[in-house]
């Protein structure tokens, strides 16, 4: 299942992450914490959350989330989110084997080139402005992101894994 929701960010959401984007990207979590675009990406990462939680019917959490920006010739080769494809054609765990759920924020839409393509699902998706994209991190869910050609392309992805919450009261004690 590959879920887009339109609106899911505000245009001036997006436009104060595209600014904080441009000035703190290179800035540790920490050292970005106490800005409006830190509040910004807490707010929309759990609003995310809720909305995958229902969509795939998993209580999940935020593993890794990511402010990024693609620039002319920047892309993301052919890849699952959570597997590797060997030579063989078998798929086995990669580096990031406990992610189940992937999302991506689009934070503009006027750049050139971009899309993230879903061959298997024979999905071709535009990069819009507050798109929220769903979709599980699986073999059954391999992407990649075509080069931009003109602009530069900002996202706010979000990779979920499955919420364990911790037990408050151990049996036996």
């Amino acid at each position: 299942m590959i879920e887009q929701v339109y609106d899911a960010a505000s245009e001036a959401d997006c436009r104060a992450l595209i600014e904080a984007c441009g000035h703190h990207v290179e800035l540790r979590r920490e050292r970005f914490a106490d800005t409006s675009g830190a509040r910004i990406v807490d707010r929309l990462t759990a609003a995310c959350i809720d909305r995958a939680n229902v969509a795939f019917r998993r209580a999940l959490r935020a593993e890794t989330v990511l402010l990024a920006r693609l620039g002319p010739g920047g892309r993301h080769p052919r890849h699952a989110d959570n597997c590797r494809q060997r030579a063989c054609g078998k798929w086995e765990p990669n580096h990031t084997p406990q992610r189940v759920v992937s999302a991506i924020h689009y934070l503009n839409g006027d750049f050139e080139g971009g899309e993230i393509v879903f061959e298997q699902h024979d999905l071709v998706i535009k990069p819009l402005r507050g798109l929220l994209l769903l979709f599980p991190s699986d073999q059954h869910h391999v992407h990649e992101v075509r080069p931009v050609c003109a602009g530069h392309r900002y996202t706010l992805a979000i990779w979920m894994v499955k919420h364990e919450p911790a037990l408050s009261n151990p049996v036996g004690r």
